[in-house]
């Protein structure tokens, strides 16, 4: 994260200082003032970044993303995580894994014999309204469904309302349990996806 801020704040202070014909404009820097006044993301920010359909966006991303590190900095750990927030989503799980783990060290569970398992919150709950973290695993938010809604009164998946595609998902409980434990019936495994946004 600081990469980036250092990397676009740089870009920003050297091109107000081209602007006023303090340093020569070149190179990257043409290609980011081109790229900001369509409206883009400058190319050398997308290579150390996240991809992003605008650069409001990716703006609004920067801001959010901050915010969560810093939070999690000064505060402590948060209640739940904003998993679409992270550079490496799929780090943080296994970190959560490996934290589920060591738990349960006196039960003697090897790692690589847990598996992730998850499930939506019942009722339905939005990261503001948690009260606290849970004693194991974590709590995520921020993910969205393709094609299909959550029912809360319901507990399952259903269509969704006319013309609506994308519906969010509630938090998320999610917990590393061993791979003999992991329940089988009744459960539906969807694939995540990262897309731009």
């Amino acid at each position: 994260m600081n990469i980036i801020i250092k990397l676009a704040t740089t870009t920003l202070q050297n091109l107000r200082l081209a602007i006023a014909g303090t340093i020569a404009l070149s190179g990257n820097l043409i290609d980011a003032v081109d790229a900001l006044f369509m409206a883009r993301i400058p190319e050398a920010w997308l290579k150390k970044s996240w991809e992003a359909a605008t650069l409001g966006n990716w703006f609004s991303g920067l801001l959010q993303r901050q915010d969560q590190l810093a939070r999690w900095l000064t505060m402590g750990r948060p209640r739940a995580y904003w998993l679409t927030g992270f550079f490496n989503p799929q780090g943080f799980l296994t970190a959560m894994k490996q934290e589920v783990n060591r738990k349960h060290a006196a039960d003697k569970w090897a790692l690589d014999d847990v598996v992730m398992t998850s499930e939506v919150t019942h009722p339905p709950k939005e990261f503001e309204t948690l009260k606290e973290s849970p004693a194991e695993g974590v709590y995520i938010y921020g993910l969205f469904l393709d094609g299909c809604a959550w029912s809360g009164r319901e507990n399952k998946l259903v269509d969704p309302e006319p013309k609506k595609l994308y519906c969010p998902l509630p938090v998320l409980y999610v917990t590393g349990v061993q791979a003999k434990d992991k329940k089988r019936g009744g459960i539906y495994e969807a694939p995540s996806y990262r897309v731009k946004s």
